[in-house]
Parts: C-alpha cells; structure tokens; sequence
C-alpha cells in the first residue's frame, strides 16, 4: 500500500496574520538597525531573535515579511519601514 505524494504544494495565504500582527507597530528601530548591519556585515548564516513574552518577536517577524525582496536583497529594506 503506498500513499500518493501531492505533485504541487500550494502557498499559505498568511496576509491576515501579517496585517494583525503589524497592526500599530511601532519602534524598535534599534532591532531593524541591528538586521541591517548583520546583512551587510556578517558571515553568519543566520540571525537569532530572543526575548520575553509578548516584546514583539512576531511583530518584527511580521514586519520583515511584508519588505520587498528587491529592498532586502540591496540592504536598504528598513528604511522603508520609516514610510
């Protein structure tokens, strides 16, 4: 007996989340500042954020899921969270 495997996966639709997880967002500039930097500067594969319950980890989370690809492949993405 063999299981048939799907031949195409279909995209999350995760547009409700993002919009209610950055729904008044506002600061923490320092954090996109400290993104920014990795980007540019560091070799390291991979950048961790950790905190406390309820500071905003799935908010900034959110927040760089709706950069365009283009902004975040020239670095320049946070910028355009200011507009």
């Amino acid at each position: 007996m063999s299981a048939e495997l799907p031949t195409h996966l279909s995209a999350i639709d995760f547009t409700l989340d993002l919009k209610k997880l950055t729904r008044d967002f506002t600061g923490r500039q320092w954090v996109f500042d400290d993104i920014d930097r990795w980007l540019r500067e560091s070799d390291e594969r991979f950048f961790i954020l950790t905190g406390e319950p309820g500071v905003g980890k799935s908010a900034i989370a959110a927040r760089l899921a709706l950069i365009p690809a283009p902004a975040i492949k020239n670095y320049s993405w946070y910028k355009q969270l200011l507009d």
